[in-house]
């Protein structure tokens, strides 16, 4: 018995994949970006996290909310402090009674935000592709379209790479007279 890989026109018309796209699409509305773990806890989709096609889910994504999503590594959720919860579930439930944080070094927030150190080290955050390494996706307007600098001139510099890598080997068969 052969492995087959889910196709693209099945998953689209799959609900499990309607559900993922429509809750990452909210969290883009909401926080212009989203972490995969979050999307699937919400749905209690987690014991399917490894055969969940996330380039599918990307690509329909940026269909539909006609932005392109740039993949991020851990480092860029771990810089959600305690506080930036606490704020966080605070505003979403300002009914509920919050506990009272203690003042301390560790729950104290940076001295910049997220959002300002992405604008300043975009590299440190991004990912390539959606590997292992991607954790999630954010908008590339997040940031003041630093991840979307960043992504440029990453693919130019890949571009440049392939061409003098092209150029090197028309070249070398040059010099074998290969070719003239």
């Amino acid at each position: 018995m052969e492995s087959k890989r889910l196709r693209r026109d099945k998953a689209r018309e799959s609900e499990i994949y309607q559900k993922i796209k429509e809750r990452c699409e909210e969290y883009l509305k909401k926080k212009h970006f989203f972490k995969k773990t979050w999307v699937l806890k919400d749905l209690d989709y987690e014991v399917i996290s490894d055969s969940i096609r996330w380039d599918y889910i990307v690509e329909w994504v940026t269909e539909s909310y006609d932005c392109e999503l740039a993949p991020l590594a851990e480092a860029f959720f771990k810089r959600l402090t305690k506080i930036e919860i606490e704020l966080e579930s605070q505003s979403q439930f300002p009914d509920m009674p919050q506990p009272q944080l203690v003042p301390n070094i560790r729950l104290l927030p940076a001295k910049i935000t997220k959002e300002q150190m992405a604008r300043q080290y975009p590299a440190r955050f991004l990912a390539s592709g959606h590997g292992k390494k991607t954790t999630g996706y954010a908008s590339v307007e997040y940031a003041e379209g630093a991840f979307h600098l960043k992504r440029l001139s990453d693919r130019k510099s890949v571009a440049k790479g392939f061409n003098d890598s092209s150029d090197k080997f028309e070249n070398q068969l040059k010099r074998a007279g290969v070719i003239q």
